[in-house]
Formats: C-alpha cells, structure tokens, sequence
C-alpha cells in the first residue's frame, strides 16, 4: 500500500484519524494563508525602528522576531530599546 491510499472499509478509528488529519490540514493551510497576509502588510512598515521598539516594549514581543520581521538591525533595535524611557514595571535589568 502506497502512503497516501486510505484504507478501505477500515476501522472507524483510523477513519476519525484521517478526518483529522484532513482537519489539521486545513487549519494549517488558513494559517499559512494568513502568514502571508501579514507578511505582505509588514513589507510596507521594514526598516521602522520605532515600530520596532514600540512592539518590544509595549505588546512584549520577542527583539529579535520582531527585528526580522520588521527588516530592522538588531543592534540598531537595542540601541533604541536602551535609550527608550522604561514603561512601569519593567526593572532596568529586567530582559525584554
């Protein structure tokens, strides 16, 4: 049996098993869908550093995700974050 046949007149567990892996599939393909919406929206914000920061800062998103999504330096992005004034109870030691 090839890898992509189904069993036929298979059990009703491995029937529940390929409708949800056909379930899976879907979501996955909305999700990635949705990715490259996204993606397309980021395109016109690359290289706003202050973007950068703000979503750092204020939404607590990951530097460095942030930093490649958005096309922005890095270094530029925590040269930014250590001058920005610090948002209440954030430590100056705490990590962002």
């Amino acid at each position: 049996m090839k890898p992509d046949e189904s069993v036929s007149g298979g059990d009703p567990g491995t029937r529940r098993l390929e409708e949800r892996i056909r379930d899976l599939e879907r979501a996955l393909g909305r999700k990635v869908l949705e990715l490259d919406i996204l993606r397309s929206a980021v395109r016109g914000l690359a290289g706003n550093v202050e973007l950068a920061a703000d979503l750092v800062v204020r939404r607590r998103f990951p530097a460095r995700t942030v930093a490649d999504l958005l096309g922005v330096s890095r270094a530029e992005l925590a040269a930014r974050l250590k001058a920005a004034p610090r948002k209440p109870g954030i430590a100056a030691g705490e990590r962002l």
